[in-house]
């Protein structure tokens, strides 16, 4: 992986308070490349894409990991597709306590507390609270769904994983 030359590091810009964060982003990595592979042998449900598929977008790149997240994605680049999406939600779920998880699919909510523009070329106006909270709504109802999938369809329990890997 990555970085590993620097996995004794205590925390950085991009993960306050996170004691490893290359380890937390090799492992991410991990999770979400082994998703691909679970998915591409046995497809999760349509219904999936349907939660978010209105924001969907080739240019992810153009919005912020909040923007993302008032629009229902846990990461900017989970807005390329539905694959990307569940393989995100899953990776991020996995290398985060729940507190962190919260926190993380919070920042939409908090930034329209705020008063907050996230992107003046987008959207010029503030983060509209209840867009916010239903993008907050769509990653859980996404959550669920890959919960749903992995134990239904390889009998895996995502929180016994994330205990494991949060080890």
């Amino acid at each position: 992986f990555y970085g590993v030359d620097y996995w004794d590091q205590k925390e950085d810009d991009q993960y306050p308070g996170v004691e490893y964060p290359f380890v937390r982003e090799a492992v991410h990595t991990m999770f979400h490349e082994f998703g691909h592979i679970l998915h591409q042998n046995k497809k999760f449900t349509e219904d999936f894409q349907s939660v978010s598929k209105k924001h969907y977008t080739i240019r992810w790149t153009d919005f912020s990991d909040t923007e993302a997240r008032v629009k229902g994605f846990t990461s900017n680049y989970s807005m390329l597709n539905h694959n990307e999406d569940f393989v995100e939600i899953l990776a991020f779920y996995i290398t985060m306590t729940p507190e962190q998880w919260n926190a993380h699919i919070s920042t939409g909510v908090e930034a329209a507390e705020k008063g907050l523009v996230l992107n003046k070329d987008h959207d010029p106006n503030p983060v509209d609270p209840k867009e916010a909270e239903e993008g907050r709504q769509a990653i859980l109802t996404k959550l669920a769904m890959v919960r749903d999938y992995l134990k239904a369809t390889w009998n895996i329990d995502l929180d016994e994983i994330r205990d494991a890997a949060l080890k």
